[in-house]
């Protein structure tokens, strides 16, 4: 490696670490990834629409709510939900981050990425009455991109899919 030297105070430092790594961050390095913002505790959650699945649609529409203090499936039917499951789902979306981004321009075509309109949609609403809405379509090449609202389109790979090619226009 390169030897760096720091100036401090008018002292002249030889560097014990990589410095040089911290001039190597690039802008998308440092932009949030998450496509998912829950916080809080979350009182209800609704998934709308479906997932291509060959030449169909497979509808995997629900609503669930906590509004008593236990969660509940409101929609498509009226059940007790298993409350470990919501907690582990919800943990899963939280975590989902995007790979890179697909495109940033305000004006972006959303159809050219399965966004318009979108496979699915989940919203989630907390106990401040704030919340967190994903988009998420698919591409013709089988690549899944997802849409926080209010953030430019994000791109996930899933399973090893085709990745959608990075537009940044």
């Amino acid at each position: 490696g390169i030897r760096m030297y720091v100036r401090r105070d008018g002292k002249l430092y030889r560097s014990n670490r990589k410095l040089e790594n911290a001039f190597q961050i690039d802008l998308v390095d440092l932009r949030e990834k998450r496509l998912f913002v829950a916080g809080g505790s979350v009182v209800d959650i609704e998934r709308i629409g479906g997932w291509p699945n060959e030449e169909e649609l497979v509808p995997l529409g629900f609503r669930i709510s906590a509004a008593t203090g236990n969660w509940r499936i409101t929609d498509p039917v009226q059940a007790p939900a298993e409350p470990n499951l919501v907690g582990a789902w919800l943990n899963y979306i939280r975590g989902l981050k995007a790979d890179t981004f697909a495109n940033d321009r305000p004006d972006a075509d959303l159809s050219k990425y399965g966004l318009e309109p979108p496979s699915l949609t989940i919203r989630v609403k907390n106990t401040s009455g704030g919340g967190s809405t994903l988009n998420v379509g698919t591409t013709a090449n089988g690549g899944i991109v997802a849409q926080r609202e209010g953030l430019p389109t994000g791109l996930r790979r899933d399973q090893g899919a085709q990745a959608v090619r990075d537009e940044r226009t």
